[in-house]
């Protein structure tokens, strides 16, 4: 773990972002072979951000968790040395990411790596083919949707435009796992527009991936019309958005917490983290933590509501 460690981060300032960096770098090289729904930057992501509630204060819980989850995670190892065969290789005629888009289509994947270690190095190392792969991958949200959101907001966390590589391998790898991907016209649906009917229906799936694509949404990136053209395109797929009844309860708490962005959700991921298996709800936790930040104040209480059930099932 070099110089990094828990008993430093919890002094907040420089040694709490460079321990999550490392936590969050740690996370992208791991060789994940399960569904991109459950890849480990998503969980370190989801705690860097609720521990983002009070950096003054760090939790010290959900900074172990962070660490304990990384620390065995088996990584891949073929990232330098890819990058070092593209250049020994030659660069030679000018490619493009539309050459990576048509290997994965057509299911040419032998060779998928090299190409994309080649387009990086002829774009001088930017994050170009990173946020391209990015939007390739929300051409299926129910897959990629909170995956992409996490790894895009790991990469920018490490403050190194240069830096991509690992991440572009990490996306690589996930959407090497789905054969199928095309392109979808964009509509005029809008994540805010089915925050409160999403939240309601209790699939937590959606909860994940609305909550990322509510945050892309409103993101700035070189492809971020193009980023939007999916997620409208998906949101359109999620039925007839109907507005909610008014709540019979307050949720002074969790209305609080939107006004002020205080520390409510850190004592419950570290309720949660206490519990077996409770690592495993973090994310959706974060997910709720989002749609609670973005829906109509008088939707509020029915957010809350799903919170409590939330906390109760099992995972």
């Amino acid at each position: 773990m070099s110089n990094i460690s828990v008993t430093d981060a919890v002094k907040g300032g420089k040694s709490l972002r460079d321990f999550l960096a490392y936590c969050l770098k740690e996370s992208v090289l791991a060789n994940h072979l399960d569904s991109s729904r459950h890849h480990p930057v998503i969980t370190v992501n989801a705690l860097k951000n609720i521990i983002g509630d009070d950096v003054d204060h760090p939790s010290e819980i959900l900074l172990k968790s962070a660490y304990e989850l990384v620390k065995d995670l088996p990584k891949r190892s073929s990232d330098s040395e890819l990058l070092n065969r593209a250049s020994a290789d030659g660069l030679g005629e000018t490619a493009f990411v539309s050459d990576i888009w048509e290997k994965l289509e057509s299911g040419d994947i032998d060779t998928l790596e090299l190409e994309a270690a080649k387009i990086h190095l002829v774009s001088d190392r930017s994050p170009a083919v990173f946020e391209s792969l990015a939007e390739y991958a929300l051409t299926n949200i129910p897959e990629f949707g909170s995956f992409t959101y996490h790894v895009l907001r790991a990469f920018a966390f490490q403050n190194d435009p240069k830096g991509s590589w690992p991440f572009i391998m990490c996306v690589l790898g996930e959407l090497k796992k789905v054969s199928v991907f095309e392109m979808h016209p964009g509509t005029d649906h809008k994540p805010r527009e089915y925050i409160g009917s999403v939240v309601v229906n209790g699939n937590q799936d959606q909860w994940l991936d609305l909550a990322g694509a509510a945050r892309l949404w409103a993101s700035e990136y070189i492809r971020t019309e193009n980023y939007h053209r999916e997620i409208s395109h998906w949101l359109s797929t999620l039925g007839e958005n109907i507005p909610l009844p008014p709540a019979d309860k307050k949720a002074p708490e969790l209305t609080d917490f939107t006004n002020s962005a205080d520390s409510y959700f850190i004592g419950l991921a570290e309720d949660v983290i206490a519990k077996e298996n409770g690592l495993r709800k973090i994310p959706v936790l974060e997910a709720l933590r989002t749609l609670a930040r973005r829906v109509s104040k008088k939707d509020i209480p029915h957010v809350e509501a799903q919170i409590q059930l939330f906390l109760k099932s099992e995972m």
